[in-house]
């Protein structure tokens, strides 16, 4: 996808849940510039990921939507986990997790802590759970996991994007559904492949909502 069909496809997003009568916000602030994208990786000492640099760059140094649904929207089953819909990434948000783990808090050879020392955290999750980059194979532009902060390790270290470009419109190509991984867990097929925008499921949530997406998907 294109940033152009970003926005194309956000505004879809937008009118889809309005029809729905959700309450809708839109944010969307300029590119960052690159003194502020210096100033972002100088905080969290390294480099940005490629793909989400180049999305603060080129689309928005702060990007938000929110859309809540009204107390009478509920759905029937799979869907009845969904009440939201919602994403928030910022320059702002970058925090480097494993720069701020006291000795002995966690223990890097525990299943459960171990994504917690291999992470940058770039957005809050509104029940106290983390978007993060997993940085275990070293790579420039890490794939996007899911941290639990309540010791679920069935949630913990989840897999919901190869990298921030694919997270990110897996995630638009699934309407943006609220960011906690059980509003979530209908379009994972397993804790490793990501978000599935082709799954049936996903098909029959957007068929839901009448959200069009066939002529946006290249």
């Amino acid at each position: 996808m294109t940033y152009q069909t970003y926005d194309i496809l956000i505004a879809r997003l937008k009118a889809a849940y309005e029809a729905l009568g959700c309450h809708v916000e839109f944010e969307k602030a300029p590119p960052a510039s690159e003194a502020e994208l210096a100033i972002a990786e100088a905080r969290i000492n390294q480099k940005i990921p490629t793909s989400l640099r180049s999305f603060f760059a080129a689309y928005s140094g702060n990007v938000r939507f929110y859309a809540k649904f009204p107390q009478a929207l509920s759905f029937a089953a799979p869907f009845s986990e969904i009440f939201s819909a919602e994403f928030h990434f910022s320059l702002d948000l970058l925090y480097d997790f494993r720069q701020n783990i006291a000795p002995g808090e966690l223990d890097p050879e525990n299943d459960y802590d171990r994504p917690f020392f291999t992470s940058l955290l770039f957005a809050d999750i509104p029940n106290g759970d983390s978007l993060a980059f997993d940085y275990w194979d070293s790579s420039d532009d890490p794939r996007v996991i899911y941290l639990s902060h309540d010791g679920d390790e069935d949630e913990n270290g989840t897999v919901l994007g190869k990298s921030f470009r694919d997270y990110f419109e897996r995630m638009l190509l699934t309407a943006a559904v609220g960011s906690e991984i059980w509003q979530q867990q209908i379009f994972l097929p397993d804790k490793e492949s990501g978000l599935d925008p082709n799954c049936n499921t996903a098909r029959e949530y957007r068929a839901l909502i009448r959200l069009q997406t066939d002529d946006l998907i290249d």
